[in-house]
């Protein structure tokens, strides 16, 4: 029997699984919640509520932000794992046990099984993928950066090299920290939320918005949220944020599912948060799902494959596996820095059979960075006649930035490999538009302004003549400036990161059109200092490649001029310039301790282990002049 006619087999014993196969139904109970550091209170029965009289099969639990402790990102501590541990436990039924858990850092799962449930668990494997501390990216102006780690995510492999596509389903979980996108102000959302008008907001949600775009989480679903945002709420109360900075309520908390192909019945039964429980800024959310296991009769199932095996010994060739690919090229034309340029490639199955395609290492010139193309998904089981839909992202970010240099085409083969089957090839292309952004800073200073016939709106003389003075990329100069002339008590650090300013922004700085800046300061001035930072850290070198450490027998003063002194020329007038600009926006608007640690994300990258702290206080002192505000 060849290999086709096997595959074959495979495909007619999946339709005919109704003859030696029974199925029912486990219950999964899911929920996720962002913890904020806190300890666990002895009693979260507002949380996990739990019907005695039809217990779930299994219990799954995720939390984040489970320890905030700065120590706990040096040194893996796991003291707080233990405590929830110990709290979960008693606040389950006592009749289940655990099967696994898994930490990283702040982030934590753990899954439990009924002891009385007919479904048994066996060979568990985890994995993780680092994107950042604690969560999805945090803040406003992080979507690109949370798109990112979801494709981070969905590359993932486990020990037996499967990933994440290559099983019949996945529940996605967590705090995934998207916002609105909406222009309503904090007052406007809070009285929608306050008089149950919240449902029309989640039109504006990020994550549905991404997946309209299919830029994230495509192919995922969810059930529409019936409960109001889950974020963020005043510690102790279900009082929206009043802090100073009042974020605009948010929908961070989610329980999204995908299914391999129509033959997995997957449901999400219920959906909703638990606004009763108070001792974190985020609410709980909980799902419950019910999926069809299959218990097989292996006597029955042998006299099955041995009668298809007599109809189909006579079809060898007919059975071989064939897709059918929308496109054997795909052209994505000019893309453009941390701009997501997206197509989507359809893979219908026109053989006889069902099978199985992964997308194989792609071929393509070494002086390439490596992830410049993402596939979504990656593996994918497809049945007769059926399609799959595999998403195409091209994004070049920082590293992508720096690898492509002068290089702007960007290309490679994409090989198509069926199980049992031929290959199929894919050429893709597109040619990256150079820019400031992912520069070296010699070749930033060695610029020279092109002229501009325009007549300019605001008048940039003095401006011009005060960037003489400075030796710092005119980047730089200008996002400063324009800052300053707009009023640096404008910028709230709080406020939605606006992805199309952002793009003006950079394709003003990509053509030296400076003049058009402040006017983009006066609309998004909280997205112009943003920009800074993302120029910031798009540098090919950080500006400084060390933090200042301070031994005992030294002044921490005499250490931090010392070390100043030693930055080498231009970094240092670039390292003093920017430090008069953040010292003048503390003096506006006092930076939130978030802040000062972006600073140092910024200005140092990659610190040697143990540099995090002294960085933050060299850096503290250089802005506010005392380390231990």
């Amino acid at each position: 029997m060849s290999f086709g006619s096997e595959f074959f087999i495979d495909d007619l014993l999946h339709k005919q699984e109704s003859r030696f196969c029974t199925f029912s139904n486990a219950r999964f109970y899911v929920t996720t919640f962002n913890v904020n550091g806190k300890s666990p209170p002895d009693y979260l029965g507002n949380w996990l509520v739990f019907d005695p009289e039809n217990l779930p099969d299994f219990i799954i639990i995720g939390l984040q932000e489970m320890d905030l402790a700065l120590g706990t990102y040096v040194t893996d501590n796991a003291s707080r794992q233990h405590e929830w541990l110990y709290v979960l436990q008693r606040n389950i039924p006592n009749t289940y046990t655990q099967v696994e858990n898994v930490r990283l850092i702040g982030i934590f799962l753990v899954m439990y099984r009924l002891q009385s449930s007919k479904f048994h668990v066996s060979d568990v494997q985890t994995g993780l993928v680092p994107t950042g501390f604690l969560k999805f990216a945090a803040g406003g102006g992080e979507l690109s950066r949370r798109n990112q780690d979801f494709r981070d995510i969905s590359q993932m492999k486990f020990a037996d090299g499967k990933g994440i596509y290559d099983h019949d389903a996945v529940i996605w979980l967590g705090d995934l920290n998207y916002r609105l996108n909406a222009g309503f102000s904090y007052e406007e959302v809070v009285l929608k939320c306050n008089s149950n008008q919240y449902i029309g907001l989640f039109h504006h949600d990020q994550l549905k918005e991404q997946q309209r775009l299919r830029t994230a989480f495509n192919a995922f679903h969810e059930v529409t949220p019936g409960f109001r945002p889950t974020y963020k709420f005043d510690v102790g109360t279900s009082n929206w944020d009043t802090s100073e900075k009042r974020r605009v309520p948010a929908w961070c908390d989610r329980i999204l599912y995908w299914t391999k192909d129509k033959t997995v019945k997957l449901k999400q039964v219920s959906y909703e948060s638990r606004e009763m429980v108070l001792f974190s800024d985020h609410k709980p959310v909980c799902s419950c799902f019910e999926a069809s296991i299959k218990t097989v009769d292996k006597k029955q199932r042998t006299l099955v494959y041995d009668e298809l095996l007599r109809e189909t010994d006579r079809k060898t060739n007919d059975l071989l596996p064939s897709i059918q690919v929308s496109n054997t090229e795909v052209s994505f034309g000019q893309v453009y820095f941390r701009q997501p340029a997206v197509q989507v490639l359809t893979i219908k199955n026109t053989g006889l059979t069902a099978t199985r395609f992964a997308f194989a290492n792609k071929h393509q010139s070494s002086e390439l960075p490596e992830n410049w193309l993402t596939l979504t998904p990656k593996s994918s089981f497809i049945d007769v006649e059926d399609s799959v839909e595999v998403t195409l992202q091209v994004v070049v970010d920082n590293e992508e930035a720096w690898k492509i240099d002068a290089k702007t085409e960007l290309s490679c083969i994409l090989v198509i490999r069926l199980d049992k089957g031929r290959d199929y090839f894919l050429v893709v292309n597109a040619v990256y538009q150079p820019s400031c952004f992912g520069a070296n800073l010699e070749t930033l200073l060695g610029r020279t302004p092109q002229e501009k016939k325009e007549e300019l709106l605001i008048d940039f003389s003095d401006i011009a003549e005060k960037s003489k003075c400075f030796n710092v990329p005119p980047q730089i100069f200008h996002m400063v400036e324009a800052l300053r002339k707009v009023g640096l008590d404008r910028v709230k650090f709080d406020d939605a990161f606006s992805d199309d300013a952002f793009f003006k922004i950079r394709d003003i700085l990509d053509k030296e059109e400076y003049n058009s800046l402040v006017n983009c300061a006066a609309s998004y001035p909280s997205t112009l200092y943003s920009t800074l930072h993302v120029f910031l850290r798009s540098l090919r070198q950080p500006l400084l490649l060390s933090a200042p450490v301070c031994s005992s027998n030294a002044s921490e003063i005499d250490v931090y001029y010392k070390y100043v002194g030693t930055i080498p020329s231009p970094n240092r007038e670039v390292f003093n310039y920017l430090v008069t600009f953040f010292r003048e926006l503390y003096n506006a608007n006092r930076l939130p301790m978030s802040q000062f640690e972006i600073i140092v994300g910024s200005l140092l990258r990659k610190l040697p282990k143990g540099q995090d702290m002294s960085a933050l206080r060299f850096l503290k002192w250089c802005i506010t002049l005392d380390p231990n505000i």
